[in-house]
């Protein structure tokens, strides 16, 4: 029985820890600079930095056009493909989001 209780109390303490863990997702926004570059602003939903995130570029057959990481400003600048292109944010542990390159304007 006191094995039981303090599993419980154990299960009961980390709770707010995993839904603190699961509480945030990433915000993902790009601009075209109107000079043939794209420069995309990111972050979690809670505000953290997505600073080291990767981002890939991908273009309409799937393939990699470029790919890097989101700097310590929250952003990440590409020269912007020909053609239909996604954008996707990759935050690691099951936070990822895409942006479709035609959403993408000046």
């Amino acid at each position: 029985m006191k094995k039981f209780a303090l599993l419980a109390i154990c299960l009961f303490c980390a709770m707010p820890f995993a839904a603190t863990a699961q509480a945030h997702s990433l915000a993902l926004s790009c601009l075209d600079n109107g000079d043939a570059t794209v420069t995309c602003d990111a972050e979690f939903s809670d505000g953290s930095s997505a600073a080291g995130c990767e981002v890939r570029v991908n273009n309409e057959k799937g393939d990699i056009v470029t790919s890097g990481k989101i700097d310590q400003d929250g952003e990440y600048s590409f020269k912007k493909p020909e053609g239909a292109y996604v954008v996707t944010l990759d935050g690691g542990e099951g936070h990822s989001i895409q942006l479709d390159g035609k959403k993408i304007v000046q």
